[in-house]
C-alpha cells in the first residue's frame, strides 16, 4: 500500500519548488535541499507510477536548467535526479529547447557534461549516462558518440580512482558490447592499470572497501570485453598478452 502522508508530503514538496523557482542564482541552496530530499524519495517513487507525469514536470523546470547551470552544485544535483528518476519515460516536449523531446535534450546535456570542468560534475555524469541510455532506449543514439564516451570515461580514471566511475564503464561495455571491439585493447590495458592501483590501495576504514570493489569492477569489466571479442582470436591474443 502507498504509504499515508507520501501524496500530501509530495504536493508539499511541489509547493515549496514553485515558491523557489524564480530564486536569485546565489540563493540555490533553499531549491537544492528541496531537490535532494526529492532524490532521496526516488524508491519510493518509482512504485507508484502515478506519479511519474509530474515527476516528468519536475525534471523538465528543475533538471534541465540544473544541467546548464554554472553552478557545480545544481549540475551535480540535477545529473543525480536524472539518473534516480531513470525509469521514467520522458516523452514530454520542451518548449525552451524549440520544442525538443525530452529525453533528447537532456541526452546531449548529460553527454557535454563529462568534459565538465569539475571533476565531480564529470564524475556523476558518467555514472548516469549509462543508465539514462539504458532506461530511455537511446543506445541507436549515443553509438556513434562511443569513441568519445570512452576516451573520456579513460581520461577520468587516469584522474580519479572510484568505484562508481570503474562500474559505470563496466555498464558502458555491457550495453555496447557489440562496438566495443575497436577499443579492446585500449580498455583492457587501461583496466588492468586501474586494477592493480585499487588492489593496492589501503583502505583505512574497510580491508575490502571501495577500492576492493572497484578491482572486482575491472576484471568484471575486462571478461565482458573478452566475451564481445572471443569470435576474434588474433585480437584475444593480444588481449591475452
Amino acid at each position: 500500500a502507498e504509504p499515508v502522508l507520501l501524496e500530501e508530503f509530495f504536493e508539499f514538496l511541489v509547493k515549496s519548488l514553485k515558491e523557489v523557482m524564480h530564486s536569485p542564482p546565489d540563493d540555490f541552496r533553499v531549491k537544492d535541499s528541496y531537490l535532494a530530499v526529492l532524490e532521496g524519495l526516488a524508491v519510493i517513487f518509482k512504485k507508484y507510477p502515478r506519479y511519474n507525469e509530474k515527476l516528468e514536470q519536475i525534471l523538465v523546470k528543475f533538471g534541465i536548467p540544473g544541467l546548464t547551470s554554472e553552478n557545480s552544485i545544481e549540475k551535480y544535483r540535477a545529473l543525480k535526479l536524472y539518473a534516480e528518476f531513470s525509469h521514467i519515460k520522458l516523452v514530454q516536449t520542451v518548449e525552451e529547447c524549440h520544442g525538443q523531446q525530452h529525453s533528447a535534450v537532456v541526452s546531449e546535456l548529460i553527454f557535454r557534461l563529462l568534459t565538465d570542468q569539475e571533476i565531480v560534475v564529470q564524475v556523476t555524469a558518467s555514472s548516469t549516462l549509462h543508465k539514462f541510455i539504458k532506461k530511455q532506449n537511446l543506445k541507436e543514439y549515443f553509438e556513434p558518440q562511443l569513441n568519445t564516451i570512452l576516451e573520456t570515461y579513460l581520461a577520468l580514471m587516469n584522474s580519479i580512482e572510484s568505484e562508481d566511475l570503474v562500474s559505470a564503464l563496466e555498464e558502458i561495455v555491457t550495453i555496447f558490447h557489440t562496438s566495443i571491439e575497436p577499443y579492446a585493447l585500449q580498455l583492457c590495458t587501461k583496466l588492468e592499470e586501474s586494477y592493480w592501483r585499487l588492489i593496492n590501495t589501503e583502505d583505512d576504514d574497510d580491508n575490502f572497501g571501495e577500492s576492493g570493489l572497484g578491482a572486482i569492477s575491472c576484471l568484471t569489466t575486462i571478461k565482458e570485453i573478452f566475451n564481445a571479442v572471443k569470435h576474434q582470436p588474433e585480437l584475444l591474443i593480444k588481449l591475452e598478452n
